[in-house]
């Protein structure tokens, strides 16, 4: 097992090279442990083009939302304070792939009560953008996003229900002009 001193550490996170601080002059090989921190380090990279590490990092220290997440109360097995320390774990693939982001509502809870302000729906947010571009979401959400490029609305309302709660049909709506917009804007 390899000992490190300390300001070695400090030297590798401050991004100097192994070489350049004489990691390759120890006795016992640090070889593996150099595989695992650029491995680490990779990981980190491909999660900042997509998200501001540094305030995941803070948000999975501090946790002081973790018991406030009104989907948590009703189903035990989200836990998005997990899901964060999986992404700073370098697991985005999993992640995605595993569908638990998706019970996050966007509500803002973890928000209002983070003493941040940082709150994670945001990063759910975008998780989800990951997730459909990785065709890794939920039928539903295609079929509805196709519907809406081409209808311009999400569905349609049902008149049957508004007769029987005594109300008059809708005004026309603007989804066809929106649908006309969104081809246009292909084109």
């Amino acid at each position: 097992m390899p000992v490190f001193y300390l300001a070695e550490l400090m030297a590798l996170a401050m991004g100097h090279e192994p070489a350049e601080i004489g990691l390759d002059m120890h006795r016992v090989s640090v070889a593996s442990f150099l595989e695992k921190w650029q491995a680490r380090a990779g990981d980190k990279e491909h999660l900042a083009e997509h998200f501001d590490v540094s305030l995941l990092v803070k948000c999975d220290a501090c946790q002081a939302c973790k018991d406030d997440c009104p989907v948590c109360k009703v189903d035990p097995s989200f836990q998005p304070n997990e899901i964060i320390a999986a992404l700073l774990a370098g697991r985005l693939d999993e992640v995605i792939a595993d569908g638990q982001l998706w019970k996050c509502l966007e509500c803002y809870t973890c928000q209002e009560m983070c003493p941040s302000r940082i709150g994670m729906a945001e990063t759910f947010r975008q998780l989800k953008e990951l997730a459909m571009v990785a065709g890794a979401g939920p039928e539903s959400v295609a079929a509805a996003y196709a519907e809406f490029l081409k209808s311009g609305a999400l569905g349609a309302p049902r008149e049957s229900a508004r007769r029987k709660l005594g109300m008059g049909p809708l005004p026309e709506g603007g989804g066809d002009a929106v649908a006309r917009l969104l081809r246009e804007s292909e084109e």
